[in-house]
């Protein structure tokens, strides 16, 4: 039987059309993470890893701080990356941590 576990990662891009009347373009993707980490802190560190294509985000380490406090509480974390044409909404659904 496996100790695996499984990280589920979410992300939903936004970015306006090419014109005014043009609808925002909206895109999702999902990456799954198999994982044996059991405290929340380790996980913290390695999650960046995952995230590393918004670390020239305005906002990236601020939104990496918001992880720990969501997942302390909850399975699940709600960050936002912005840009200065574009936000990303990501979602990462954890197991719980010891």
């Amino acid at each position: 039987m496996s100790d695996m576990s499984h990280v589920l990662i979410i992300i939903q891009g936004r970015n306006p059309g090419n014109r005014m009347s043009d609808p925002d373009n909206t895109s999702y993707t999902e990456q799954i993470i198999e994982t044996n980490i059991k405290l929340l802190d380790i996980f913290c560190e390695k999650i960046v890893g995952a995230l590393e294509n918004f670390e020239d985000a305005s906002n990236f380490q601020e939104e990496i701080e918001k992880i720990k406090p969501q997942l302390k509480i909850d399975n699940f974390a709600k960050i936002e990356f912005n840009y200065p044409t574009s936000k990303y909404d990501v979602t990462i659904v954890a197991p719980k941590f010891e």
